[in-house]
């Protein structure tokens, strides 16, 4: 079943790592579906299960299989993510993920976040050696993943393109007047790269249907490369939908996006009742469990301080007409924070383009804001809504 840009769901999620969840309107149409899917994606890593130990090992190996490292047209290399199954491994079309500020691939290997995982003992040393919070943006590409998979209308493999991405010197100017046009290229080349993984360097099946997922300084950098893919006559592949989740529209002055993690409006005093609640996968209430190893504070100092990125995010003005050329095309839905202050200005900039699906994601009791990216199924939730407003769209 499809949606219309007028069934998009108000979200309600708390952020708590004792009991994080996503409360989800029971009338929305996929409500109950989405619980039966986490709870299945759940199930084999519960306490108790006579195989659990065999099925974290597992689950821990296939998401550093699907890794490989592509050659950038903007320069350097990249690591990306390419997920499938038996059932999707043929599909033509295929969702396309660009990350947060910070996200890069796991820092450790499988079998130590594995120990780490099924292990007792999580203090201060065994954290650090494991890094389990490196292993965040590659378990939301696998969280995504099986959403998607769990329904054959949304089936399809998920590519993830992590950080650094280094683009070059000339690049780097155009970035830094809000023209991010130039990742089009690396879109282009990560989807060849994925299409010779999953075919063969003679295989004849391609991707002919893109779908894009951009998560904060992602979802700008998503939005500006399909756009300028799209304005080429004879694009390899369609754009199904667009999916843009805490877009920074705005401030005009970049130094002030240091503060994205901080909180706007008032504290929220929401009740759940109507909601159908889904609770955080279990893998990752694991990999969360003991709270930040210290190199992730280092990896987000450091994404913070790239300012010519910074300097791109702040062209309100260029970034409303982008949404506004691509939203003529293709389907957008957009998932704001209501306390975020990094996306606080984004639907003022953005209240004059038609066209768009708004999902607005709210706390309970605390105010949830830029950091939702941190939440792997209210994650998988706005991307399986924003594939789905695809097709109700008629564009598939």
């Amino acid at each position: 079943m499809n949606i219309s840009s007028e069934q998009m769901p108000h979200l309600l999620a708390t952020m708590d790592k004792p009991g994080r969840c996503v409360f989800v309107p029971e009338a929305y149409p996929h409500a109950q579906q989405l619980a039966s899917a986490f709870e299945e994606m759940a199930a084999p890593y519960a306490e108790g299960q006579p195989d659990r130990s065999e099925a974290v090992r597992s689950h821990f190996q296939r998401l550093q299989n699907s890794l490989f490292r592509l050659e950038s047209p903007l320069g350097g290399t990249v690591d990306c993510s390419l997920l499938y199954n038996s059932s999707n491994s043929t599909s033509s079309r295929l969702a396309i993920r660009f990350v947060g500020f910070s996200d890069e691939k796991p820092a450790t290997e499988a079998s130590a976040i594995t120990d780490y995982v099924l292990g007792d003992h999580v203090g201060i040393p065994a954290k650090h050696k494991a890094q389990p919070n490196s292993w965040g943006p590659l378990e939301l590409a696998g969280t995504t993943h099986d959403l998607l998979a769990a329904d054959e209308e949304t089936s399809m493999p998920v590519l993830t393109i992590f950080r650094p991405i280094c683009p070059s010197r000339q690049n780097l100017q155009d970035i830094q007047q809000g023209n991010f046009g130039a990742y089009a290229g690396l879109v282009e080349a990560a989807v060849n790269a994925a299409e010779s993984r999953l075919h063969g360097q003679a295989g004849t099946t391609k991707f002919n249907e893109m779908n894009g997922i951009g998560l904060s300084l992602g979802a700008t950098e998503i939005l500006y490369a399909l756009l300028e893919i799209l304005r080429r006559q004879k694009a390899a592949f369609r754009i199904g939908s667009v999916t843009l989740q805490e877009l920074i529209v705005g401030p005009s002055n970049p130094l002030e996006l240091v503060r994205f993690s901080q909180t706007a409006g008032k504290s929220p005093n929401n009740s759940t009742e109507g909601y159908i609640r889904i609770p955080e996968p279990p893998i990752r209430m694991l990999l969360d469990r003991a709270g930040n190893e210290w190199q992730m504070n280092l990896r987000m100092l450091a994404a913070v301080s790239r300012r010519q990125l910074l300097q791109g995010l702040a062209h309100p003005e260029r970034t409303r007409d982008t949404v506004a050329e691509l939203a003529d095309r293709v389907p957008i839905t957009i998932a704001l924070a209501e306390n975020s202050w990094a996306s606080k200005d984004t639907r003022k900039h953005l209240a004059e383009v038609a066209g768009l699906a708004y999902i607005t994601v709210s706390g309970v009791k605390e105010p949830l804001t830029h950091i939702m990216n941190e939440h792997h199924a209210l994650c998988g939730i706005i991307a399986d809504a924003g594939v789905r407003h695809t097709a109700a769209a008629g564009t598939r």
